[in-house]
């Protein structure tokens, strides 16, 4: 009962959330420079700002990026356009 309740619980999110398709653009939207704030320590990254895509408008939206702890063991991928005869889709960033 409670793995048939998680498995309702997250298909539901996922149909709630939206479509899972990624979202094609014909054009990157421009990136506007953002002002890093100072790094909090000398073992802090720097996590890239991010595009979300805003259904309502049809548009990505820039994120701003953010200061992190690095993972031990693990490195930081940023994130990137990727073009496709479709257009072109946000690919976020991941550890």
């Amino acid at each position: 009962m409670k793995n048939y309740i998680r498995s309702l619980t997250i298909v539901s999110m996922v149909l709630l959330s939206g479509s899972c398709a990624p979202a094609y653009v014909s054009s990157e939207p421009a990136y506007v420079e953002v002002v890093r704030p100072q790094q909090p320590s000398a073992v802090h990254i720097w996590i890239g700002g991010r595009w979300t895509y805003n259904r309502h408008t049809r548009n990505y939206v820039q994120q701003n990026g953010y200061w992190a702890m690095p993972r031990r063991g693990r490195t930081y991928r940023e994130g990137y356009w990727r073009k496709s005869r479709r257009g072109s889709v946000w690919v976020n960033g991941h550890w």
